[in-house]
């Protein structure tokens, strides 16, 4: 009972592509399609239930439910010019691309719980707002916490607020 309960909510996990007006629906294992087919200014809307990994690198928004909407494999942010990722629970690494034009120029993260690496390389700038980075937050260069707060020496343009910040150990 408890398997075919699991396998029904897997089936429930849908990406919403919000596109001038119009809006397709694409399974929770189609989320690449669905990035794939979204153009600049466009919204992916995230259900709750469990994602596959993803890369994008377009500039769109990607929503999900909060922390029921689960993103399971790694999530790779390539070159774009405006990025959101928010209500999210990350349950692998996250990064940038390693080289400035591998990567958003513009990335904001708002509510988004990850549950290991965060890793920004390269932004012109970045926002993670409302976030809690259980593991480690690479910022392209020396980074240290106080008081469960980011000082990032490398990247200037980082802001963050209301971010709490844990080593695993």
């Amino acid at each position: 009972a408890v398997l075919g309960a699991l396998v029904a909510k897997a089936q429930l996990s849908v990406a919403t592509l919000h596109h001038e007006g119009n809006v397709t629906i694409y399974s929770g294992s189609q989320i690449q399609t669905a990035i794939d087919n979204a153009v600049a200014g466009d919204t992916i809307y995230l259900s709750e239930g469990v994602f596959d990994g993803f890369s994008v690198a377009k500039d769109i928004a990607i929503i999900g439910s909060g922390v029921t909407t689960t993103v399971s494999g790694g999530v790779t942010l390539g070159a774009s010019t405006s990025l959101l990722l928010s209500n999210m629970y990350m349950m692998s690494t996250v990064e940038t691309g390693t080289k400035r034009e591998n990567s958003p120029s513009n990335l904001k993260i708002v509510q988004c719980f990850f549950a290991y690496n965060l890793g920004i390389n390269y932004c012109g700038s970045a926002e993670i707002a409302q976030s809690v980075v259980k593991g480690s937050l690479l910022c392209g260069g020396d980074y240290s916490a106080t008081n469960d707060a980011v000082v990032v020496a490398y990247n200037s343009k980082l802001r963050y607020t209301n971010v709490s910040y844990s080593s695993l150990s």
